[in-house]
């Protein structure tokens, strides 16, 4: 663990000079009853309501709220209006109940970083709206957790967490439109059980035929439902790729008379096939009927990680495992060598966890801007292990293919020989970056 410290706080050094200066600029302050505050205006109010509908909050503008509970109905009816929580958790917004807590109602509106729960839906895009983002929340305790209703367009559903929804996760009439990275999980319940499911793609509003076309779901997690997703007639070439089913009675509602949709390269927990080529790509097609099917089912869960390379630049790592991935990072190795690292040797570490006795595997997609070789060192708890390099990698992306005798590892990928280059550089930026701050400081 001295490893990841090590590069938390090189990270924390060359961040810490920007931060300084961004919560400066927000000019947030505390005061006793008015905890929301108007970014732009830097005028603060009572409720979260009050600040949207300030005539001093013009479109564009960014509202946000300290932590605290919110008991109000919200409606964002002004474009490209950010609503930012400062804390997911214990920033809650709780409807009344009756009505959607949460409605998107003008175009290129956002919510991010809220606890939403009590309503008839949670978060709730208007009729022939588009451009909106919801990420990064907690939604809960609602009849339906997300819905987009009459063709919106363009909308992007990532990072949240959405559970114990009376009816379904996510109620999908929309389009061209992403849903990645969610936690979808646990919803249904009581009196809607019969109903429930984790993505509901609806054919319908009052006798209106609605169209659900061309969205992509990828990298969720889909658990515990009566029907992972369920999908009507008028659900067309969206495309299911890298996710997760896990423990749903029916992994996926559909019939080849009504699935015109893709499902590829997705983790199935009741898939019984198996993988001779050792490349985690089940050799058996997953059946979700008799003719639609996953032609390359997943051995292991899908992750993927979001790593900072450096200030402004991100990557992601993608992992495809029967372990128990976390804590991925990525770190350049600053001190003594110590066990196969040198001073200056960058690497991607993971922590992979699974049952005593069993074999686990690793199937690794990592950029190549992370870590750029024709050869690269695998070692578990420090210990050099063979790796694969997969016949898919290619000039931006390496796959590598690994396994290990399952208990609690800690896993390092890196280049056998880096250049040192890389630590005086590295050093410089640090040093530099934290003079700079100190100036800052002392004006």
């Amino acid at each position: 663990m001295n490893r990841r410290l090590l590069c938390v706080l090189s990270l924390l050094a060359l961040l810490s000079c920007s931060l300084h200066a961004r919560f400066n600029s927000l000019g947030v302050k505390s005061s006793v009853g008015y905890r929301v505050h108007n970014l732009n205006t830097r005028l603060n109010y009572t409720s979260i309501q009050e600040a949207i509908d300030a005539p001093e909050t013009l479109n564009g503008h960014t509202i946000f709220v300290q932590e605290g509970t919110y008991n109000e109905n919200v409606v964002l009816g002004k474009s490209y209006l950010t609503l930012i929580g400062e804390n997911k958790s214990s920033t809650v917004i709780v409807g009344s109940g009756k009505g959607v807590a949460v409605t998107l109602k003008a175009n290129n509106t956002q919510i991010k970083a809220f606890t939403v729960q009590n309503g008839s839906c949670g978060i709730e895009m208007s009729p022939w709206t588009a451009g909106h983002i919801i990420q990064g929340n907690i939604i809960l305790n609602n009849d339906y957790g997300v819905s987009g209703h009459y063709d919106c367009a363009n909308v992007s559903i990532c990072d949240n967490m959405i559970t114990s929804n009376n009816v379904a996760g996510i109620e999908m009439l929309f389009s061209h439109s992403v849903i990645r990275n969610n936690l979808i999980f646990n919803n249904g319940k009581g009196e809607f059980l019969q109903y429930s499911s984790g993505i509901l793609i609806e054919s319908g509003v009052f006798d209106r035929t609605i169209y659900c076309v061309e969205n992509t779901v990828y990298g969720n997690t889909i658990k515990n439902h009566r029907v992972g997703i369920e999908a009507a007639q008028y659900s067309e070439e969206n495309l299911f790729v890298h996710n997760n089913f896990v423990n749903n009675t029916k992994q996926v509602s559909a019939s080849a008379s009504q699935w015109n949709n893709s499902a590829v390269e997705n983790y199935w927990s009741d898939y019984g096939g198996i993988d001779p080529n050792n490349d985690g790509i089940g050799d058996i097609a997953y059946k979700i009927d008799d003719v639609v099917q996953d032609e390359h089912p997943l051995m292991g869960m899908f992750s993927e990680f979001n790593v900072s390379i450096q200030l402004g630049k991100s990557e992601n790592v993608a992992v495809i495992s029967n372990s128990t991935v976390s804590d991925l990072v990525f770190c350049i190795w600053l001190t003594s060598p110590y066990k196969g690292l040198q001073p200056g040797q960058s690497f991607v570490e993971f922590s992979a966890t699974g049952e005593n006795g069993s074999v686990g595997f690793c199937r690794l997609m990592i950029p190549r801007t992370v870590l750029n070789s024709s050869t690269y060192l695998v070692l578990v708890d420090y210990d050099p292990i063979n790796a694969t390099e997969l016949s898919v990698s290619n000039s931006t992306h390496v796959y590598l293919y690994f396994t290990y005798a399952h208990s609690t590892h800690e896993v390092i990928v890196t280049i056998p020989e880096s250049s040192l280059l890389i630590v005086p550089l590295f050093t410089m930026a640090t040093v530099l970056a934290v003079i700079a701050c100190k100036r800052k400081r002392t004006r």
